[in-house]
């Protein structure tokens, strides 16, 4: 597996940086990349709710991510808001585009959302949310590993940073598709 190297600066200060990984509730359903309109979605959580993100990879049926805030709203109400509107999102693209895979994917979406009290409709998000706090250098540099090599042990690509939708091309000097920031001593 190869290892992301972290630039000098990186390191975790007094902010509370975070690990978390969000998964459709059906595992195998692959929508996630599709255009991949989450990374507009995540743009605007930066610039309007004060998402930071410090590493993210998003696959085809669920992401991971390493972020802190710079605002008044909770990490957790940010998280809930994303998710929330993203499920709206894809919903809304499912429905536009609809053939034999997108009312599959609505009818598995629509089953489980039946089976779940709190939504009215549709599923798409599972409701868990177990963040884990990166407390030492060590975990997030385990965390930052195990987020860019993800796409490799899928068997998507040879080298994390030719993920196109993964901060692994940030950490390798390629640019990439969200607004990083990197975590400072």
């Amino acid at each position: 597996m190869k290892e992301t190297k972290r630039c000098s600066r990186c390191k975790i200060d007094k902010k509370r940086a975070e690990f978390h990984t969000h998964r459709v509730k059906q595992d195998g359903l692959c929508y996630m990349c599709k255009d991949c309109q989450r990374i507009q979605d995540a743009k605007y959580y930066q610039k309007n709710k004060g998402l930071v993100v410090h590493a993210y990879c998003i696959m085809t049926n669920h992401l991971h991510l390493i972020i802190s805030r710079n605002s008044k709203y909770k990490l957790e109400e940010i998280i809930r808001d994303f998710k929330k509107f993203t499920a709206v999102q894809i919903i809304k693209e499912l429905l536009q585009n609809y053939d034999s895979r997108e009312n599959w994917m609505l009818q598995i979406f629509n089953g489980a959302g039946l089976k779940n009290s709190n939504n009215t409709k549709y599923q798409i998000w599972q409701q868990h949310n177990h963040p884990i706090e990166l407390s030492d250098n060590k975990m997030l540099d385990q965390r930052l590993n195990y987020v860019h090599n993800n796409p490799v042990k899928a068997g998507f690509v040879e080298k994390p940073e030719d993920w196109k939708y993964s901060s692994a091309r940030s950490y390798a000097g390629l640019g990439g598709e969200l607004e990083l920031e990197f975590i400072d001593y």
